[in-house]
């Protein structure tokens, strides 16, 4: 490879360094001397310096690299002062910088995953927030009862919330239990999981969402008396969206194990989404997709909302 001190200068001039060598160095993995944006010195040779500057696209010096890792770790410790502050305690190590998102402990008792630049720019326990709301925003039994009354469902929970920001059990007309709070039953029009039919059978809102963004075919028949919660039939892949609610307990898991132990023998490889009410992006289908369509015969794919709200039968 030949390079003339022209190289070196373009090199230089492309991450706004200076070249202050007195000659090209005879051999190209020889140091020469150069001075950084910051004005430090720096002795490097070429091939080492483009090789870093095409991997990461800027040339940062040894000295300058220490200053910000110092920077970093300064805004670490004053944000993990801050989270201190608010009463919270890493429930394992200590994060590696103020994006990583871990488990705390604070003192009322609850466990949040969160950052530190959350508890910098003012977040923290959301359970609190729910559990400390003014009193005021607290409905009475009867006021429950009416909003269930005019919605033209059944309002089934233990007790009344403490605000109308919790979530509480609600029934509909065609035995759908939801769990919502009164603020959004307040706007909910009609039964998320009964609002429409497709090919003779009920689907949910997040099962038709979900199919549409892979341009699946919802409630597809498989044989006499099955369906799908969606299928791709090109491909022989059936997706099924298991919410916690139906399928979180002991007895469902068995049937499920025995639904998808048939699937596959009708020659179909299979996708489980374990959710509550969340749908997956369109990204994380297409790759679990993909794994499917690579040679794996089975793919579960478990959303963060899964294990929250109660189960079909602790609701009376």
């Amino acid at each position: 490879m030949c390079v003339s001190e022209k190289d070196f200068q373009e090199l230089a001039n492309s991450i706004n360094w200076e070249w202050k060598g007195k000659k090209r160095p005879r051999l190209l993995a020889d140091s020469t001397e150069w001075i950084c944006q910051n004005g430090h010195n720096v002795n490097v040779s070429f091939s080492k310096l483009k090789h870093k500057v095409s991997r990461t696209g800027k040339g940062q010096c040894q000295k300058c690299s220490s200053i910000e890792k110092s920077k970093r770790q300064s805004k670490l410790d004053e944000g993990l002062k801050i989270v201190k502050e608010k009463g919270f305690i890493p429930v394992g190590k200590i994060p590696k910088n103020r994006e990583e998102k871990i488990d705390w402990i604070g003192e009322c008792g609850h466990i949040v995953n969160k950052n530190v630049k959350g508890f910098v720019a003012g977040y923290g326990c959301k359970k609190c927030v729910h559990e400390n709301w003014s009193a005021k925003d607290m409905k009475t039994k009867k006021e429950y009862l009416s909003i269930a009354k005019d919605k033209g469902i059944e309002w089934i929970g233990d007790s009344v919330p403490k605000n109308t920001t919790l979530p509480t059990a609600w029934k509909c007309k065609n035995g759908c239990i939801l769990n919502h709070s009164y603020q959004r039953m307040r706007y909910l029009k009609s039964c998320p999981n009964c609002r429409q039919f497709v090919n003779g059978k009920l689907a949910s809102d997040a099962q038709i969402k979900m199919a549409k963004n892979i341009n699946a075919i919802v409630n597809y028949k498989l044989s006499k008396g099955r369906y799908a919660d969606a299928a791709l039939p090109n491909d022989k892949i059936v997706i099924e969206y298991d919410s916690y609610f139906w399928h979180g307990d002991g007895q469902r898991k068995k049937q499920d194990r025995e639904r998808n132990s048939k699937i596959k023998k009708l020659g179909w490889k299979l996708l489980v989404i374990k959710s509550n009410w969340r749908i997956p992006s369109r990204e994380r289908l297409e790759y679990h997709i993909n794994k499917l369509k690579n040679g794996s015969d089975k793919s579960i794919m478990k959303l963060n909302d899964w294990g929250k709200g109660p189960l079909w039968n602790k609701v009376q």
